[in-house]
């Protein structure tokens, strides 16, 4: 019918015969021009049903690390404009923001959630400890690809535990077992175990498989990062919703090193 209302929707957004709700929403209200943020106003609730949902908004301009956008596009999109993630440009550095809690003397810590004072390989004073969750998100080239900063290969690549051994960050060693559980030990060629001087048989020893926390099948792939952040989590509040959001569509397109394969140094 002419002029009425979608169910439950605001009465001043009616709609003519056949419209859809873009249409009508477009015809009141005019053509939202596209925006590279992420903005939710909720425009259709009625406020005699419920109130409205609140607006909220993501936006790249309040990161303070590099945002994946031209500065203009922000302000006025054109056809050119593109979103376009590199890990080493505009993940890796969310990993060493200043993320600490000062006193109210605005002077004193009393808490540092910078990403690194946890995740990385050694202490505030500098001795060697093992990486919280065994993550290591500091600087520097992986020892697996060196063409990949560590912290990446830690997010999406399974890695091996590791233990402080007399102040030496090195992989831990378990005993391996063979398919019904039994302890496996040294042997030689003619399958006879090998012994030590002490006349014991040496056991084979394995690292610890870890899983990485991201997966390139995307973020609901990934609780095990995202539910740090969620509310109630161990993360809650120490990245905020752009960091979070430019996380996401990172990771949602594959957390690909380089996401403009004309980026890439030769």
């Amino acid at each position: 019918m002419d002029g009425s209302p979608f169910p439950n929707t605001d009465p001043t957004l009616f709609a003519d015969a056949g419209e859809s709700m873009a249409e009508v929403r477009s015809r009141i209200l005019g053509l939202p021009a596209p925006d590279m943020d992420l903005v939710f106003v909720d425009l259709w609730t009625d406020p005699a049903v419920r109130t409205p949902d609140v607006a909220f908004a993501s936006r790249y301009s309040s990161l303070t690390t590099p945002a994946p956008v031209d500065p203009g596009c922000t302000d006025a999109w054109t056809a050119n404009c593109r979103i376009t993630i590199h890990y080493p440009t505009h993940i890796h550095p969310l990993w060493s923001v200043d993320r600490s809690e000062l006193d109210t003397d605005g002077t004193t810590v009393i808490a540092d959630h910078t990403c690194t004072s946890c995740h990385g390989p050694s202490d505030a004073g500098g001795l060697a400890m093992v990486p919280a969750d065994q993550l290591d998100l500091t600087d520097g080239p992986s020892t697996e690809e060196p063409e990949h900063l560590k912290s990446y290969r830690e997010l999406l690549f399974p890695d091996n535990q590791q233990i402080v051994v007399d102040g030496v960050l090195v992989d831990e060693l378990v005993q391996a077992r063979g398919p019904g559980g039994e302890l496996l030990f040294q042997e030689d060629a003619d399958g006879n175990l090998v012994l030590d001087t002490d006349g014991n048989p040496i056991p084979i020893l394995v690292p610890i498989g870890i899983s990485p926390p991201l997966s390139v099948g995307g973020a609901r792939q990934s609780p095990r990062f995202f539910d740090l952040f969620a509310p109630g989590g161990s993360h809650e509040g120490y990245l905020d919703a752009a960091e979070l959001k430019l996380v996401t569509e990172w990771i949602d397109i594959g957390g690909q090193y380089y996401n403009d394969p004309f980026a890439v140094p030769e």
